[in-house]
Order: C-alpha cells, then structure tokens, then sequence
C-alpha cells in the first residue's frame, strides 16, 4: 500500500466526548485524509470497523482490523521489586477524561470500599478533556486517600504496574480498541 491511514476511534463523532471546537476539527482532519484515497485504512477492532462503515461505507473493501497486542509476557525479574502503592490495587490505564467514566468507577470503588477494606486505586495517565471535574470528585471523596493518581506511565513502569495490580479497570464509555 503507498497511501493508509490509521483510526484509533471516533470519539469525535459523538457528542460531548471532547470539546466542540476540538471534535469538529478532527471530523475535518479525517475528512480530509479519507479524500486523499488511501488504499488501507486500519482499525483497531471489528465494533471499529462497522461503525466507520456505517459513517463511511465507500470505503467497505479499505478497511483493515489489526488488533492491539502486548510485546511480551512480563518478566518480572527485570523490573525492580518497589511497588508503585504498598497494599492491593485496582489499576485504570488512559486518559483522565469524559468517555473514560472515571466518575462511573470512584462511584463504584467508594461502594466496593465499604465492603472491603486495604484496596486501592491506581489512576495511571494524562489529563484530557474533563479531566478536572475527575480531580474535583476524587479531591471531596470520603476514601481519597486510598485513591492514587500517578500520572503517565509507559514501558517497563507500566508493565510492573499492571503486574502487581490485582485487576485492571476498563470503563469507558467509548474506545477505539473495545
């Protein structure tokens, strides 16, 4: 292929997931991209394929699924032994921001807390947009000090991180990979 283009999701296309200006932006920049023709346009997953299709159905034999994978099965002997919180966690990997449903999971670990006591949560990533009404709930929660925001994280860090968790948090209202 000389010409493809990469979706990763389209966010952009539904409302309130991102700023208006923002959103209308990326609709013109995919717009424009798709008018170049390319020959593949590749798509994380098969719910990503159908509703690109859906919006844009000219493209119907382009359109390429490659599912997102992991490098390797971590070996821990190669990362230190600190831990990046003491006690148990939960972890959520992404961007702090509207379609994550960050609110949706402090809801549901402030109820998961009072059954459970010695368990925390680990925020791992960026800010993005409605990321500060997010700090502003975990700022007023009852159990914000069994809340650990840790910012972005990558590589080894964040394989140690996901390997000393005891489950991963995935909530989100809209990806790209879901």
């Amino acid at each position: 292929f000389t010409k493809v283009i990469s979706i990763n999701d389209l966010s952009m296309f539904r409302e309130g997931m991102m700023p208006p200006g923002v959103s209308k932006q990326l609709q013109t920049h995919m717009k424009e991209q798709l008018q170049c023709s390319p020959e593949a346009i590749i798509v994380p997953t098969y719910d990503l394929h159908n509703e690109f299709l859906i919006r844009f159905p000219k493209f119907v034999n382009r359109v390429h699924v490659i599912e997102p994978g992991c490098d390797h099965i971590l070996d821990s002997s190669t990362l230190d032994d600190k831990r990046i919180v003491e006690t148990p966690y939960f972890v959520f990997v992404g961007t702090i921001d509207k379609k994550s449903n960050l609110a949706g999971v402090l809801k549901a670990f402030n109820g998961f807390c009072q059954m459970k006591q010695g368990i925390q949560l680990v925020i791992v990533g960026d800010n993005g947009f409605g990321s500060e009404a997010i700090h502003k709930l975990i700022k007023s929660s009852s159990i914000r000090e069994r809340i650990s925001v840790v910012g972005y994280k990558a590589g080894a860090q964040l394989k140690k991180i996901y390997a000393d968790a005891i489950g991963a948090v995935i909530p989100s209202f809209y990806e790209g990979f879901s």
